[in-house]
């Protein structure tokens, strides 16, 4: 013998309109139901439930039936007939309705479900069941369109942003952004770059065959932050100083090329002597990150421009391509060698009976030592490619 089972109706209605979902067997035995306890659910943005009737279950129309165990799309209840066995039921018949109103605009939908409890039903007033009840859903339709929904989030890069339309929409659909600067867009997902840093109230209009809708959003761009510093020499420590742009929460993280580093704005560092060493400040804002680095050459003075001989010109300083070496007499050999910050050889050559030579180092931007080897005779110079 076939468990219980229950359909409900489809219900179609307009916006507002109220209607029975009507509940009935569809089973092709006559249950007697003697006590019916069961869930009703729907999706309460859609529809609301306003009362329940019966024509067979008539205690359900008695006006101290429970309201308090309606929450949220969820019906509860636990009904009980008078007598020891109850109505017969044939298929078709209905068991109980509820009446439902449309509460939002059109084009939406949800179903009405029934789910039962364990409970006593008898067929033909002799076998007894007690297990779960079958059951068919309906659908309530609200007919139409549905009113459109503007949203949407978003993404900077400092001044420039990145829109994301994430808005609900049927049909043909225009959307009308407004920068708050003046400036606007049509497209779906726009990107948009602001002149400064100042609050921006971004508002998108849309509308589609279904209505309108509109939603502002507050932006705030930002500068990106610009890392820079100087130092100061103090003998064997080097003394640094921040001079980076940034903006709120900043952070600092030094590191030197000869190992430890600083989280300080303005960090106090030691250094061997006679070598070249790299220091980088990494700055970090709500914006973004920047870092910068220079080079620090602790080769002492006597090791490098004073020791170059005043017979000897090198010039263009700072130079970008070329670099000129002159001598004011003829030498039988030249050798120059070219150093980088790392104490990297990055150029060297050997140059015979010259007074005058051009050099054409392929070299990056930055500090670098240069090395010539006259005869007997080293001597060091300090260049700035850029």
């Amino acid at each position: 013998m076939p468990s219980p089972a229950i359909i409900a109706s489809d219900a179609t209605v307009s916006p507002g309109q109220a209607v029975d979902i009507v509940f009935s067997s569809d089973n092709d035995e006559f249950w007697n139901i003697v006590t019916f306890n069961g869930t009703i659910t729907w999706d309460p943005s859609v529809c609301s439930f306003f009362r329940a009737v019966s024509t067979q279950l008539f205690q359900m129309n008695v006006t101290n039936f429970d309201t308090s165990q309606i929450s949220n799309g969820i019906l509860t209840w636990n009904w009980m007939h008078m007598i020891t066995i109850g109505q017969s039921i044939p298929r078709g018949q209905e068991i109980f309705t509820l009446k439902f109103t449309a509460s939002n605009t059109g084009g939406l939908s949800t179903p009405i479900d029934f789910s039962s409890t364990p409970n006593p039903m008898y067929w033909n007033n002799f076998a007894g069941w007690n297990g779960t009840t079958h059951s068919t859903p309906g659908t309530f339709t609200i007919i139409g369109c549905p009113q459109p929904s503007a949203d949407f989030s978003f993404s900077n890069s400092g001044l420039n942003f990145n829109f994301n339309n994430t808005s609900q929409a049927s049909g043909v659909t225009t959307y009308l952004w407004d920068f708050g600067d003046g400036n606007s867009s049509a497209l779906v997902n726009p990107s948009h770059t602001f002149l400064n840093d100042s609050a921006y109230n971004v508002c998108l209009y849309l509308t589609d065959s279904c209505g309108t809708d509109t939603i502002c959003q507050s932006v705030q761009p930002c500068y990106f932050p610009i890392a820079h510093f100087g130092y100061q020499n103090n003998g064997s420590t080097w003394d640094f100083y921040d001079s980076s742009l940034s903006g709120q929460n900043t952070s600092w993280e030094w590191t030197f090329s000869n190992g430890g580093g600083s989280f300080s704005q303005n960090p106090s560092h030691s250094f061997a002597a006679n070598n070249m060493y790299t220091v980088c400040l990494t700055i970090t804002d709500d914006c973004g990150q920047d870092t910068f680095c220079d080079s620090i050459s602790t080769y002492s003075t006597a090791n490098l421009n004073t020791n170059l001989s005043s017979s000897i010109t090198i010039y263009p300083s700072p130079f970008q391509n070329e670099l000129q070496i002159k001598l004011e007499e003829e030498k039988d050999e030249i050798k120059v060698k070219m150093y980088n910050h790392l104490g990297q050889i990055v150029f060297h050559g050997n140059f015979y009976n010259l007074n005058e030579l051009s050099i054409h180092p392929e070299v990056k931007n930055g500090f670098y030592i240069v090395e010539l080897q006259i005869e007997n005779e080293i001597l060091y110079y300090n260049l700035l490619k850029q």
